[in-house]
């Protein structure tokens, strides 16, 4: 037992010295192969990225200015001690081109991803690739680049995007739009996307798709997508499994769940907001054999609920309950089963469900949400549904910030252009101008990303 308790004593005591060692390296765009690796003398972004020199709780500090080319990571942490690869502090850092993220256990954070010379081959199939296991991406901006912005794939196990502001990605092929926000496929431990915000991509906002891949155990939390492509959740072959959508901010996008193949299992849907302006159906079911709808806000003129029984099978679970269903039409149908449109008690009735949920007509005033950061706790998103089309959002930062902190805010889609307000955080709500500044008329959505200091 004595020796016992001395080794376990020991143990202890390497781990505490080998996080005691965590080294920090310095990177710039002039940086050196042969660098040190410290402020004065740093690496360049080829060699800090090897793996070689990192060890477990490195952190790798990007310095600002461009870096230009395609790159390759192979840093590995552990579970207890990740590798961090993030933006220094206050400078900004583009990496003009692409990041394949191989290795493990390593976070990367706060810096841009674009590229402005698509036409170079040859190219990755996305912006960000991400194939190591026990990855982060976190607070990246992701914008501009030839194809997907993140290609998360099936090797990139019980791994995260997380904070992420995605936009602009994609191209006209001879064909079609080719290019998505996210594209991604799993078969093993589970991927998260959280926090995440989507706008004006070329195809697919979230793309969960594959001819024949597995498309499984994924969760989606605290995402806002808007203005974008539509969201697809279900593959050509292979069934998809354990989906979670969980408070989920969507805009001007349809989201379908199931697409060809049969047999989908383990689907919930749980209080999100599901908002159009549109005549198209916010929310589509196609082939699940059980799944839950619970607590969403459904909103729009025409077509809510488009949903497609499994018809091979004799019988499925479902479960609907306490989700609201606001018409701003006169229509009445607006459900549909089995390609029939439906009143609110004939869906009811058809689906035998949903019988403590409501329907109604009429415009909602709006909806505010501030969704704090959870790796930086100087930033948060806010999220304005403006659904009475008004002048200005009210908002009032206290709620999450402290009194007598500096903010600032800025409109995801002009992210690189001024903020829209800036000023003291007070017990006082704030005005943000919800006017388009293409002159269009009121927004009746958007999105920003508020910070601190």
């Amino acid at each position: 037992m004595k020796a016992y308790k001395l080794c376990a004593v020991a143990l202890a005591l390497i781990l505490h010295t080998s996080v005691a060692m965590a080294a920090e390296w310095y990177v710039s765009p002039s940086g050196r192969a042969s660098g040190v690796g410290n402020i004065s003398d740093p690496l360049d972004i080829v060699t800090a990225l090897s793996g070689v020199r990192t060890k477990p709780g490195d952190t790798v500090w990007l310095r600002g200015g461009v870096y230009k080319g395609h790159f390759s990571s192979y840093v590995k942490g552990s579970a207890s001690y990740p590798v961090k690869v993030r933006a220094y502090p206050n400078e900004r850092v583009v990496i003009d081109g692409s990041l394949t993220i191989n290795g493990a256990y390593a976070w990367y954070m706060g810096f841009e991803v674009t590229n402005t010379y698509p036409d170079v081959l040859p190219r990755p199939d996305s912006g960000v690739v991400i194939l190591g296991p026990n990855v982060k991406c976190i607070n990246l901006v992701v914008y501009r680049c030839v194809a997907n912005g993140i290609g998360f794939w099936k090797s990139a196990t019980d791994a995260e995007i997380y904070g992420c502001l995605i936009f602009d990605n994609g191209y006209q092929g001879s064909d079609r739009w080719h290019g998505h926000g996210i594209y991604m496929q799993n078969e093993t431990g589970w991927k998260r996307v959280r926090e995440t915000i989507i706008t004006r991509q070329k195809n697919y906002s979230l793309h969960v798709y594959g001819e024949s891949p597995f498309l499984r155990n994924m969760l989606f939390e605290g995402n806002v997508v808007f203005e974008s492509g539509n969201n697809l959740f279900g593959g050509a072959k292979n069934p998809t499994t354990d989906i979670i959508f969980r408070t989920n901010f969507l805009y001007g996008v349809r989201t379908a769940f199931g697409y060809w193949a049969k047999g989908n299992l383990r689907l919930t849907i749980e209080n999100n907001r599901f908002v159009t302006p549109l005549t198209t159906q916010p929310l589509q079911i196609v082939n699940w054999d059980n799944y839950s709808v619970k607590n969403n806000l459904v909103y729009g003129p025409y077509g809510h609920v488009w949903l497609q029984k499994p018809d091979y099978i004799s019988s499925y679970t479902h479960i609907w309950s306490k989700n609201i269903y606001v018409s701003t039409s006169s229509r009445q149908n607006t459900l549909g089963v089995d390609n029939c449109w439906q009143t609110f008690s004939g869906w009811k009735s058809n689906i035998n469900s949903d019988f403590d949920s409501t329907w109604k007509q009429g415009v909602s005033s709006g909806m505010i949400f501030l969704r704090r950061n959870y790796y930086d706790s100087k930033r948060a998103n806010l999220i304005i549904y403006n659904l009475a089309k008004q002048d200005f959002a009210y908002v009032n930062l206290s709620s999450t910030f402290a009194l007598g902190r500096q903010y600032e805010i800025r409109d995801v889609r002009n992210y690189f252009g001024p903020p829209v307000a800036t000023g003291t955080v007070t017990s006082s709500a704030i005005a943000i101008p919800m006017r388009d500044p293409a002159g269009t008329g009121n927004r009746e959505f958007n999105c920003y990303i508020v910070t601190v200091k």
